[in-house]
């Protein structure tokens, strides 16, 4: 099979880093946890993890009960030593390999789109376009956006890739003709090397039509 130079960045990441000296890696990531017990309506909700490499996200929610969980990543590396990490409860997550951009979502399935740190990789505004235009079509009515880029003070650059910082304007040019920012804060997270870096967390739900 032959790679596109996004999946190949990818893979060589995981390929030739552990998972725990990546900037991104959280032991137990709390906020994303916290916030999706908050706006899902029962554990079996239907969440999607965009761009999820090797988060223990979705070891905390099978942990505590969540039934109907779907990965997705460019590298096949980060989901397979996902699934080996999980095999005993390697039932729960759907793994998919492909680029959130490209692959085929099932329409009106997800009530829960989270996304730690992918969007921000989006620096042309067609993909950005296509991203939302894949959110649209992947969330139930009721679904929800849970999002987390690099704020305006945030890096510029992570993992040799330029990044598109935002911000609640930004977010709201980009996602308000069908979403409401339903809460937006700012946290720091510290790398594994001791560095902050500035993000900012934001939960959007879709407008009545």
């Amino acid at each position: 099979m032959i790679l596109s130079k996004e999946q190949n960045h990818w893979e060589l990441i995981y390929s030739n880093q552990s998972h725990v000296d990546l900037s991104w890696y959280q032991s137990v990531p709390k906020t994303s946890l916290e916030l999706i017990n908050q706006y899902a309506s029962s554990k079996e909700n239907k969440i999607i993890d965009i761009g999820c490499g090797e988060s223990f996200l979705a070891d905390s929610l099978i942990d505590q009960g969540y039934k109907n969980l779907t990965l997705l990543d460019l590298s096949s590396k980060a989901l397979q030593n996902v699934q080996q990490r999980l095999k005993d409860a390697s039932h729960v997550p759907l793994n998919i390999i492909g680029d959130v951009l490209r692959v085929d979502l099932e329409s009106n399935k997800y009530d829960i789109w989270h996304d730690r740190a992918c969007f921000h990789f989006l620096i042309k505004e067609e993909d950005i376009h296509k991203y939302l235009e894949k959110a649209l079509h992947a969330l139930s009515d009721e679904g929800k956006v849970i999002l987390s880029t690099f704020a305006i003070d945030g890096p510029e650059r992570c993992s040799n890739l330029p990044v598109h910082r935002h911000n609640q304007e930004s977010i709201k040019k980009i996602f308000g003709k069908h979403f409401l920012i339903d809460l937006s804060f700012l946290e720091n997270h510290r790398t594994p090397r001791g560095k902050l870096q500035s993000f900012n967390f934001f939960v959007l739900k879709k407008k009545n039509k």
